[in-house]
């Protein structure tokens, strides 16, 4: 499983999680899932159950500037 757990703060902002994997056998990059919700201090997660690739990252875009707290899990 791999989750990414994610927070911002100011109710006129929205925070958006994409979950990226890379492919095998240079097939390239791939959002895996992605979430969206607004930034009122409350945590979103966006989590993956079949995680089987070996690499995997996470983005973080604003629709305005705001300090983002997250954490990210990885785990089989």
């Amino acid at each position: 499983m791999m989750q990414v757990k994610a927070r911002c703060w100011g109710n006129d902002s929205q925070l958006k999680v994409d979950l990226w994997f890379l492919r095998r056998w240079g097939g390239g990059e791939k959002v895996a899932k992605s979430g969206k919700w607004a930034c009122d201090g409350k945590y979103g997660i966006v989590r993956i159950s079949n995680a089987g690739h070996s690499t995997y990252w996470a983005s973080f875009s604003l629709s305005k500037k705001h300090t983002v707290e997250y954490w990210v899990q990885y785990y089989k």
